[in-house]
């Protein structure tokens, strides 16, 4: 009977797309995050040097405190500024 060698998995914490609070979120890989485009029909990725990189952008702004992205504001201002009801 031959033994199956076990790879080593380094725990780390899994980032899932249900943990986005940003309304223009779509999804995300090891190094880039996709949202909605500022262009109608759209969407924008944006890629980061590192997973690290985008892990700590993931948890700064997708997670939380999504106001104060770049993208969310770019989307926000293009589209959908001046659309509310005053």
């Amino acid at each position: 009977m031959v033994q199956k060698r076990r790879k080593y998995v380094k725990k780390s914490h899994k980032m899932s797309d249900r943990e986005a609070k940003c309304p223009f979120f779509q999804r995300h890989d090891r190094i880039s995050v996709q949202c909605e485009g500022p262009i109608f029909d759209t969407l924008a990725r944006v890629t980061f040097e590192s997973g690290e990189k985008k892990a700590q952008h993931f948890s700064i702004y997708c997670r939380g405190n999504f106001e104060m992205c770049e993208m969310y504001r770019s989307v926000f201002r293009e589209k959908y500024e001046g659309t509310e009801d005053e």
